[in-house]
């Protein structure tokens, strides 16, 4: 909503087959969340918070926007409700929602309890630095 550039990493994904523009395949591993899901999330932005860049949406080389169209159509009230909150928050000026995608294939791909264990260490690190930051407020305001 500010005009900064929102980066979305993935580090996994089942792989595709993409043709490029000459015809040629080539086996690539692009998560569907960044080729599809940036891609929506780009279109459906723009259009709920009214911004005036409205690309047509393409996938694969195809034209999908009475899919998104269709689809944003779908939105319950409640879902629509809280994307269009932060629309008064979109910095004057914007053009259109930045959104990047990186991605790459995890080295630890299918190693479920190394994943587990980075997944637990990090939430106890973050519940921590929650705790340390409530005491932290508490003891101010006494």
């Amino acid at each position: 909503a500010l005009g900064h550039e929102c980066r979305v990493y993935d580090f996994g994904s089942r792989g595709a087959t993409w043709v490029a523009d000459d015809g040629s395949a080539e086996p690539l591993y692009v998560p569907r969340a960044i080729w599809w899901g940036l891609e929506w999330w780009r279109y459906a932005l723009n259009d709920i918070w009214r911004l005036p860049a409205q690309r047509t949406p393409i996938l694969r080389g195809v034209n999908v926007e009475r899919n998104f169209r269709e689809a944003l159509g779908r939105l319950s009230k409640k879902e629509r409700r809280r994307v269009k909150y932060y629309r008064p928050f979109t910095r004057d000026g914007l053009q259109e929602v930045r959104l990047s995608g990186y991605y790459a294939p995890a080295e630890t791909d299918g190693e479920r309890q190394l994943h587990r264990s980075a997944l637990l260490g990090l939430s106890d690190s973050l519940c921590r630095r929650s705790r340390t930051i409530s005491d932290n407020l508490g003891q101010s305001g006494r």
